[in-house]
C-alpha cells in the first residue's frame, strides 16, 4: 500500500510486517523518515517533526550547504554539502558535476509502469482478476543547476 500525506508531504509504503516512509522537508529536499517495523499513517507527522526537520539548517543559516552531510537523504547529490557517495553523478555541459536534487512531483500507478529498460521487479497479480495487485511509486527530483531529472521508482 502506497499512502501520500499532502500536509506534511510524507509518503508511507507498507507491506504486510514492514513500513518504508520519507517526506519532502521545508527545503525541497526527499528524506528518509523510517524503514522497518509497520507504522500507522499518522505516525507520519511525528517524524517529519523529530527526525526529519531537526537536521534541516535554517535558511539564514550561512553555512546550509554543510548541514547535508547529516540529512538522511532518498537520493544524495555532489558538490553542495553532502559529501557521502551520490546517488547519481550527472556532468553539465560546462564540465561542472555540481548537483542539488529537489523534489519536482510523485505518480502513483497501479502495477508497474512498462518502461524500456526498468530492471526486473516483482510483479503481484490478483488470481481472480489477472490484473495487478502492485502500486509504483514514482517520485521526479530536479536539479538547482541544469535540467537534469531522475525519477526514483519504489
Amino acid at each position: 500500500m502506497i499512502t501520500f500525506e499532502k500536509t506534511t508531504q510524507s509518503f508511507l509504503l507498507s507491506g504486510k510486517n514492514y513500513s518504508y516512509a520519507m517526506y519532502v522537508n521545508r527545503m525541497g529536499l526527499l528524506q528518509n523518515l523510517h524503514y522497518g517495523a509497520k507504522i500507522e499513517d499518522s505516525d507520519l507527522a511525528y517524524l517529519a517533526r523529530v527526525i526529519g526537520e531537526e537536521n534541516v539548517p535554517a535558511a539564514e543559516d550561512i553555512n546550509k550547504d554543510l548541514a547535508y552531510n547529516r540529512l538522511p537523504s532518498e537520493c544524495g547529490f555532489y558538490g553542495h554539502g553532502d559529501y557521502r557517495e551520490p546517488t547519481v553523478l550527472t556532468v553539465r555541459n560546462d564540465g561542472a558535476a555540481m548537483s542539488r536534487l529537489r523534489y519536482k512531483e510523485h505518480k502513483i500507478y497501479s502495477g508497474v509502469p512498462d518502461k524500456n529498460g526498468n530492471m526486473p521487479c516483482a510483479r503481484a497479480v490478483n488470481s481472480a482478476t489477472g490484473e495487478s495487485a502492485a502500486k509504483t511509486l514514482a517520485v521526479t527530483l530536479k536539479d538547482d543547476s541544469s535540467a537534469a531529472e531522475i525519477t526514483l521508482y519504489y
